[in-house]
């Protein structure tokens, strides 16, 4: 589990293609001191298990299904990724739950800024945007943002200048993929409500 709290980023330097997987390899120097083969890193909000360390470097493996939910296959050496580790028992809990399991892409709008204050504009796909509530929270690229506003299949994100400046957000462009994970909470709910709509018999939250 993770928070969305960005610490670092990393540096891609290899991209391998093996058959129906990618192995990625990235550099993040102050990152990689306390990893271990085995292993789970979230990389640009993907929860990827660490397979090879080596000096500042360390080797993750996206297989088939982390390729169809992730802007992973467009990953290229020297692009910047967000990098976090697993929320201990210890540690505080400032985002907001992340599983590090994509529900898949969507596409930056416009980037808006007036003073101290940043919004981000995304397009999400139709089955993504019915589980985004406007001052719910929402994961872009691993990120734990705040939603501003939700009009139609817009979504719009909160951030303050920080955010932007520490992670790869700043340098999204118009029509650039970006991973998205909505929120584990609103899921349960949208899935208990399906499942009671189709089954009068199961009885409502108390």
């Amino acid at each position: 589990m993770f928070t969305g709290i960005i610490k670092t980023m990393g540096n891609v330097t290899s991209v391998q293609n093996r058959r129906e997987r990618l192995y990625l390899k990235i550099e993040a120097k102050d990152f990689v001191h306390d990893l271990r083969e085995g292993s789970s890193v979230a990389v640009d909000g993907a929860c990827l298990t660490v397979t090879q360390i080596a000096d500042n470097t360390f080797a993750v493996d996206a297989i088939r299904e982390t390729l169809s939910k992730t802007t992973i296959p467009g990953y290229t050496v020297g692009r910047l990724v967000n990098l976090e580790k697993p929320l201990r028992f210890s540690d505080r809990m400032d985002g907001h739950i992340i599983q590090g399991h994509v529900d898949g892409t969507a596409v930056f709008v416009k980037k808006s800024q007036s003073g101290g204050n940043v919004w981000l504009s995304f397009r999400l796909p139709k089955d993504l945007v019915t589980g985004v509530v406007k001052k719910g929270s929402i994961a872009i690229d691993g990120i734990s943002l705040t939603v501003a506003d939700v009009r139609g299949d817009i979504v719009t994100a909160a951030l303050i200048p920080f955010t932007l400046e520490h992670t790869t957000l700043s340098m999204r462009k118009a029509s650039d993929l970006v991973n998205i994970e909505t929120d584990i909470i609103g899921k349960y709910v949208a899935r208990y409500l399906n499942i009671r709509k189709d089954n009068k018999s199961i009885a409502p939250f108390m």
